[in-house]
């Protein structure tokens, strides 16, 4: 029997969503845990892992740290859309990856999957509410430690 898979990037420790798709188009949702998903779907999430969008390793630990502290998955992080708290995360992932690591905005952009306009407006949207707003700032600083950024 044949099984299509979608699957979202897997964290280690992360609870994700496997769809799987038998031939006769019956739709089975479960719900593995990273070890579990690896052992029975290794060749699959390998070709994900290929195929998942390149980040230095700076930038990678800030999208990690990010996805940790909002506790949304690496792939929503980068490519969902519609849901505020994911927006919020990416904005602040971005801000943290412009200001920290000096990325372009073209390049910010390439890395979400956006244009660069909604890099900038991310990058302006969070520096703006850094001043008001402390449980925005503790998020930044948080994301920013974990990731093990220091200021420049």
């Amino acid at each position: 029997m044949e099984h299509e898979i979608d699957v979202v990037y897997l964290t280690p420790g992360d609870l994700k969503h496997l769809v799987v798709t038998c031939s006769c188009g019956t739709w089975h949702w479960h719900i593995l845990k990273y070890d579990e998903a690896k052992d029975h779907f290794s060749a699959h999430i390998a070709s994900l892992d290929r195929n998942r969008p390149s980040a230095d390793a700076a930038e990678e630990r800030v999208l990690l740290a990010t996805c940790d502290w909002y506790g949304i998955s690496y792939q929503r992080l980068i490519a969902g859309r519609g849901v505020a708290r994911q927006a919020d995360a990416r904005h602040v992932a971005m801000y943290i990856i412009r200001e920290h690591l000096h990325l372009s905005y073209n390049s910010i952009g390439s890395l979400f999957q956006r244009e660069h306009s909604t890099a900038i407006h991310g990058v302006r949207k969070v520096k703006a509410l850094l001043e008001t707003n402390p449980v925005l700032r503790e998020a930044v600083e948080e994301i920013t430690k974990r990731a093990g950024i220091t200021s420049i």
